[in-house]
């Protein structure tokens, strides 16, 4: 059979394999695992020659030496892509460089909803939104207090950041007005 031991085996298996090696049950089933790597790191016809190896480290010569076949593995696909920036690069310094990828059309703006109001060219939220509702009580010509907007179903919320963001991307004017202790807010 052989003058290999099982976990001489499972050491040869493991070299094949990458990793660690683990003991078979059996001496066959060990030569079991051999086989099946060497088939699988298609290096089938090397079982014959291991198995007649007279000790340990002939064996381990013979899986450590080159395949016979010396064909040029296939480049991986990052391997790929290195090539191509190192011929850019080459390029650069050439002067003569690949032409330009083509811009991607620009996709023109969706157009607004029909059902949606449109202010200074940009349509206005839902009319049933909460952020419509606030935006229809700053438009009012008495504009609104944070106290009018929670009774109205709003959130208690800062009025001045929605007031100043509304009245950019709207094209409104911002006025705060101070009545005592109490700030209307409009949107004019």
């Amino acid at each position: 059979m052989t003058n290999l031991s099982a976990i001489q085996i499972a050491k040869l298996t493991a070299m094949i394999e990458g990793g660690g090696h683990k003991r078979s049950a059996t001496k066959d089933k060990a030569i079991a695992k051999l086989t099946a790597a060497l088939a699988a790191a298609d290096r089938a016809d090397l079982i014959d020659a291991i198995m007649a190896a007279p000790d340990f480290d002939a064996a381990r010569a013979l899986i450590a030496a080159p395949t016979p076949k010396a064909e040029e593995a296939p480049m991986p696909s990052w391997a790929k892509n290195l090539d191509k920036a190192a011929s850019i690069a080459e390029g650069r310094k050439n002067g003569d460089l690949p032409p330009a990828p083509a811009p991607k059309p620009k996709a023109d703006p969706a157009p607004a909803p029909a059902d949606r109001e449109i202010l200074n060219g940009t349509p206005l939220p839902k009319p049933t939104t909460k952020t419509r509702i606030m935006l229809d009580m700053m438009r009012r010509p008495e504009g609104t207090t944070r106290e009018e907007i929670v009774k109205a179903g709003g959130i208690d919320v800062t009025l001045a950041g929605y007031q100043k963001e509304w009245a950019d991307k709207y094209g409104l004017n911002p006025v705060t007005k101070k009545e005592g202790r109490v700030k209307r807010y409009l949107l004019a």
